[in-house]
Order: C-alpha cells, then sequence, then structure tokens
C-alpha cells in the first residue's frame, strides 16, 4: 500500500494493516531462527566433536552438570593380564582312521577263496597251504522278515476215535498274526532309531510282504500298552518286596470266611524271603500266611 492509499485509508484499515505486518514479520523470524538452527546442526555434524556427550542441539537446554567434569587422563600404560597356559586341543572322538574297525558282536561271514591254478591237485599231496592273507569289507544285508508256519497235527486215537491237536501258543498280542520279535523290531525301529511306520511299511512291502498300515500304527498302540501294564505291575510288586512272577497267596475256597480274631492270630511266615528278613519287622515283603 503505497503513501496515498495510507493518507485515504481510515483508521480500522491501518490497524488492520499494521496487525497483518507484525504476524508476517514474527513468521519470517521464527523461519530465520529455525534455518540459523539447522546451520549450525549441520556446522557441527560437519567440522564438530561426534561424541553425543559434547553436541548441544538446544542453546536453551540447561546443562546437567557434564561439562564441569575435567576429563581424566589416559595413561600410556596397559592392563596387566595374568599369565596363563592355553590348554591343547582335545581330540575329536571319531576315528579318522580310514582302516576298518569293529568288535566281537559283528558277524563275521568267511568266503575261501579257490585258486584256478590248483584245480585237479590235492592238498597235502601236490601242495600245502603256508599261510593266509585276509582282507575284510564291510557289507550290508537287508532287512530279512521270516514266516512263521505253525503246524499242529490233528491225531486221531485208535483206541477211542478221539481227534487230538496240540494248543496253539499263545501270543503276545491276542487275535494278532504280529510274532513278539516283530514287535520288538518295530518299537526299537520306531523309538531308538526315529523310522517312521510309513518307511517301515515301504521296506516290508519291499521285501515281499503286503500289509496295511493301520496294522503297524494298531501293533505299536497295543505292544506299547502291554509293555506299560508289565512295567507298572512290575514297579508295584517291587515296592512289595515280592515279584512280579510270583502267584498271591490265597485260602482255599472251602475253608470258610475268618473272622477277626482269627485274621490276627495269623503271623507272617519270613523265613521264606531273604529280602524280608534283612528289612526287620518293618518291611512290605510279600507275606507267605501261616497258622498259629
Amino acid at each position: 500500500m503505497g503513501r496515498k492509499e495510507l493518507h485515504r485509508a481510515s483508521r480500522e484499515e491501518l490497524i488492520e494493516q499494521v496487525l497483518t505486518a507484525r504476524s508476517e514479520a514474527e513468521a519470517a523470524q521464527s523461519r530465520l531462527e529455525e534455518a540459523e538452527h539447522q546451520l549450525r546442526w549441520f556446522k557441527q555434524q560437519l567440522f564438530g566433536a561426534k561424541s553425543e556427550r559434547r553436541i548441544v542441539s538446544d542453546p536453551s537446554q540447561l546443562s546437567l552438570g557434564e561439562d564441569l567434569v575435567e576429563p581424566t587422563e589416559r595413561g600410556d600404560a596397559g592392563t596387566t593380564v595374568r599369565e596363563h597356559a592355553r590348554r591343547p586341543r582335545r581330540e575329536k572322538k571319531e576315528v579318522d582312521d580310514p582302516g576298518l574297525r569293529f568288535d566281537d558282536t559283528v558277524p563275521v561271514q568267511r568266503l575261501v577263496l579257490e585258486d584256478p591254478a590248483l584245480h585237479g591237485l590235492r592238498e597235502g599231496v601236490d601242495y600245502t597251504v603256508v599261510s593266509e592273507k585276509k582282507s575284510h569289507r564291510l557289507a550290508q544285508q537287508p532287512a530279512s522278515y521270516t514266516v512263521l508256519e505253525i503246524v499242529r497235527p490233528v491225531v486221531k486215537l485208535a483206541e477211542t476215535g478221539k481227534l487230538v491237536t496240540p494248543a496253539a501258543p499263545s501270543s503276545v498280542l491276542p487275535g494278532s498274526y504280529a510274532d513278539v520279535s516283530l514287535l520288538a523290531g518295530i518299537l526299537v525301529d520306531k523309538f531308538r532309531y526315529h523310522l517312521p511306520l510309513y518307511r517301515q511299511h515301504q521296506r516290508l512291502a519291499a521285501a515281499g510282504i503286503t500289509l496295511s498300515r493301520a496294522s503297524l500304527t494298531t501293533w505299536v498302540h497295543r505292544a506299547v500298552a502291554f509293555a506299560h501294564a508289565r512295567l507298572h505291575r512290575h514297579r508295584r510288586h517291587s515296592r512289595r518286596g515280592g515279584s512280579a512272577h510270583r502267584p498271591a497267596c490265597r485260602r482255599r475256597s472251602s475253608a470258610p470266611r475268618p473272622s477277626r480274631r482269627e485274621v490276627r492270630s495269623f503271623e507272617c511266615d519270613r523265613s521264606s524271603s531273604p529280602q524280608s528278613a534283612d528289612r526287620g519287622s518293618s518291611g512290605r515283603a510279600g507275606p507267605a500266611w501261616r497258622a498259629t
């Protein structure tokens, strides 16, 4: 607005113009201060110290006393370290020897080679064996399965004409055609060597045996339940001090039910159990009762 316009303007217009100019001046001053602050920050980043403890980003921020601490001079003397001897590295347990090593538990199949030059000659007459040269090779046999055919002959007695046949052998899993050796092998391969059942099923199929995969799962569940029951029974009898195969002592079925006085008149015969004799009167050995 020029001079002529100012002379013609009213009082309210002049006041409004002054307020507008003041607000613009304050905005320009704030932008200038912000630009100067950014310029100081960039100068500090380029030419100043890199330590964050000495960078003053805001001059209006009060000091917490870090500028009053005198810097400590570092001495040239280093830190003394206690002398020590380094331990030698342990040798690996793995055998790096390329030779073949095995113990006595590994079956060895002996193969004797015949020399074609000795064909038709007699040992001890035409030639003599002086020594032998042995070399070993590691071989592998595929998993072998055997079908046990149990034959029970049916015999007819001549005197009575009655047909007699022996009883079938008992099985670990009633109603199952899995032998105990097969169940043990499946469990060992499954839980010891982490071989899944579907791979064992493939191995059975490769051996020429057609079997359902559900049968393997059922056998594993039943075998584990059977083993758990046997283990629980063995632990229970072990706590009592008896044997898991010892039948429980019972009274005769023909005898009447004893009264409390008769029960108290019984005492435990501990002479037949050496474990209970060592434990004393407080032992929990399986008692063999006798009347006094």
